[in-house]
């Protein structure tokens, strides 16, 4: 009986082990994967992952008043109006990843700038 037990127990701590494990690869890989996001200064979008209300990074584009969301899970960039009521889709358009990079930076740049300009007011 008690090599039975002993068993049970090794087998517990293997799972136990594996999933701790599995977890931890999984938190890593997440992080590495939304750091160029998060540098660019991208909230992640949680809208429920359909076509027209993606998941993915968001941020706004510098040069109109469009929120633009990279959705992850079909790689393309997404716009929507500022002033669109909350049900209003997503609209897909062809600009590219790099497209969406740069205007993320050009929008954080241009936070940081008035951030600084308010700062030396005061």
């Amino acid at each position: 009986m008690d090599t039975i037990w002993f068993g049970v127990k090794v087998g517990v701590g293997i799972v136990i082990g594996i999933a701790l494990v599995r977890f931890a690869v999984r938190e890593i890989i997440g992080f590495v994967d939304s750091r160029p996001f998060r540098k660019v200064g991208c909230t992640f979008q949680h809208e429920g992952g359909s076509e027209v209300h993606p998941n993915g990074w968001m941020t706004r584009d510098p040069d109109s008043e469009d929120w633009i969301l990279w959705d992850i899970d079909r790689s393309r960039v997404m716009r929507l109006h500022d002033e669109a009521p909350q049900s209003t889709p997503w609209r897909a358009t062809t600009e590219s990843y790099g497209d969406f990079m740069r205007m993320a930076k050009g929008y954080n740049d241009w936070l940081n700038g008035m951030w600084k300009d308010q700062k030396q007011e005061s």
